[in-house]
């Protein structure tokens, strides 16, 4: 088992760049839907 402190250490990492991920996947994705609409 892990330390709780350890899996808080992780979650604190991961966090911000699943967010950061999906943010930019979303501004990345976006587009290429609207020009794919638009055809």
């Amino acid at each position: 088992m892990p330390k709780r402190r350890d899996i808080l250490a992780i979650v604190l990492i991961v966090l911000p760049w699943t967010l950061l991920i999906t943010v930019w996947h979303q501004s990345a994705i976006a587009p290429l839907l609207a020009i794919r609409k638009d055809e």
